[in-house]
């Protein structure tokens, strides 16, 4: 995991941007109701909990360094290249919405929309964001708090996300007994597992040296069996309490899954290569394209030329933000030895 790309996790991260764009295309410019809304609603709910299991096993490597001397210095060096990372895009985006939507969405220039949810933010998308970041200042915050009674190394990472995921089964547990009108998906407070399960697998990964057992068809069956368990769920009411193992269960075989596809693809390919390199940007400026862009080219084109004219231009978009925004900032964190977490991978 550290120093180079790995294929498999580029392809890990190319379908799940491809899952995200299919749902949101689906949605917003064809109407999906029944069991076809499910099926769109399904492949963007799949591609944000793959992120989320992916950012965690890619963090995880890192925060393993991390907590082999783990200090307020050295914690603080970790959340700055955090910061580099997913902010500087992030805040352009935003000023960007709020000047397109001629409104200021206060909140999300505080990562608040998801903890005081409105229907007129102008970035809907960044909801998942504001899981990450939550997580991204937690785990080494948690981290401090227990080096005095837990090992170091790998030891600490695997007990701290497991403080984590005990926290937020607690969470989701009170709130669905309790019928909260709380998102139990978005709401950050039970979510703050998000990526837990990718840590978790980076832990193994880090000890083990080793795929899981049963390797890629394994991990692909698991998360097949959860995926149509899930989607059973979403057609037929589940008792409230079962509602909690939804998104823990997608996201730890999601894990596997990753965990696998490092070994499996360990060389970088170009197309996928390339899609992962400007997920990212794509996540974040695609709603824009569908939101501006989309509607005038239905109506010139129709809806298939339409699509493919959108799909294009959110790639072209893409491109340009990751060469002119993040790449820039992505130069400088390595560069920067504030920033500079000595042999960590470029997550």
């Amino acid at each position: 995991m550290l120093g180079r790309r790995n294929g498999g996790l580029d392809v890990v991260r190319a379908l799940a941007i491809l899952l995200v764009l299919a749902s949101h295309l689906t949605s917003y410019g064809f109407a999906t109701t029944g069991l076809a809304g499910s099926l769109v609603d399904l492949l963007g709910a799949l591609g944000v909990e793959l992120f989320f299991s992916l950012s965690g096993f890619l963090i995880g490597g890192i925060l393993i360094r991390l907590a082999d001397d783990v200090r307020p210095s050295t914690a603080r060096r970790f959340l700055v290249r955090r910061w580099m990372r997913t902010l500087p895009l992030y805040y352009a985006v935003l000023l960007f919405s709020c000047w397109m939507f001629r409104r200021v969405d206060t909140p999300a220039f505080f990562f608040l929309q998801s903890v005081w949810p409105h229907e007129d933010t102008v970035v809907p998308q960044a909801w998942s964001l504001v899981l990450e970041e939550l997580f991204y200042l937690l785990f080494p915050l948690v981290m401090l708090a227990t080096r005095r009674w837990f090992d170091a190394g790998v030891g600490l990472v695997w007990r701290v996300a497991w403080l984590l995921i005990a926290a937020a089964w607690l969470a989701r547990g009170v709130l669905s007994v309790a019928g909260a009108g709380i998102d139990t998906h978005a709401d950050p407070l039970p979510r703050l597992d998000c990526a837990a399960y990718g840590v978790l697998a980076a832990c193994l990964h880090a000890s083990l040296r080793r795929p899981p057992p049963g390797g890629l068809p394994a991990a692909l069956g698991a998360a097949v069996g959860v995926t149509g368990v899930y989607a059973l769920g979403g057609w037929f009411e589940l008792p409230r309490l079962l509602t909690t193992l939804e998104w823990p269960a997608l996201d730890l075989v999601f894990a596997l899954v990753v965990w696998a596809m490092f070994y499996a693809v360990p060389r970088a390919t170009g197309l996928f290569g390339w899609l992962s390199r400007i997920s990212y940007s794509i996540y974040l400026v695609h709603m824009l394209i569908l939101a501006f862009i989309m509607p005038a080219m239905f109506a010139r084109f129709g809806p298939v030329l339409g699509s493919v004219f959108v799909v294009l231009l959110t790639l072209v978009v893409a491109s340009v933000t990751w060469a002119l925004i993040e790449q820039p900032f992505l130069w400088v964190r390595q560069k920067a030895v504030l920033c500079r977490v000595e042999g960590a991978p470029p997550a």
